[in-house]
């Protein structure tokens, strides 16, 4: 009998788990309750200008009129420490009604929301906001400024591409 190698029994304990626990993953995962949100994942990094918040939410409707994104609402708090996300991912009712059979259920559909605490110390130009939705991705840019302005709630217009 030949010695093996720590890693490889590990590698070969983990391989064997996986291949136990395969059908059963997707029964012990959190499903989403009626009337709560799920979270779209996001991404929040300074630059030399400001500060720029990319949430990964892909099948948002645009409204073909304005261009804007339906059902979506960005706000910055009153008192600049926190933006919120909103909105709500439609799911095709021809393609549930079309359903035979499911083997795998892992995108949300619904209302989302999203509360990003902004870092301290950097103060944003509230009337400069900007959004923009591209690729399934909202990419929101809040630029700096010198110093802070009077406290009030900001509404952010999102537009496509």
């Amino acid at each position: 009998m030949g010695f093996k190698r720590y890693e490889d029994i590990v590698r070969q304990m983990e391989k064997e788990m996986e291949r136990l626990t395969e059908g059963w993953r997707g029964f012990f995962d959190p499903l989403p309750v009626p009337g709560r949100f799920w979270q779209p994942r996001a991404d929040i990094y300074e630059t030399r200008d400001g500060l720029v918040v990319k949430a990964e939410v892909s099948g948002l409707r645009v409204d073909p009129d304005t261009g804007a994104l339906a059902d979506v609402h960005v706000e910055l708090s009153a008192d600049g420490r926190v933006l919120t996300i909103r909105g709500q991912r439609a799911e095709d009712c021809e393609d549930i009604a079309k359903r035979v059979r499911c083997y795998r259920l892992e995108i949300y559909f619904g209302a989302f929301e999203l509360e990003i605490p902004l870092p301290g110390g950097v103060a944003v130009d509230r009337d400069q906001i900007v959004g923009c939705y591209k690729d399934g991705f909202l990419v929101v840019v809040l630029p700096k400024v010198a110093r802070p302005e009077r406290a009030m709630a900001h509404t952010v217009p999102i537009t496509e591409g």
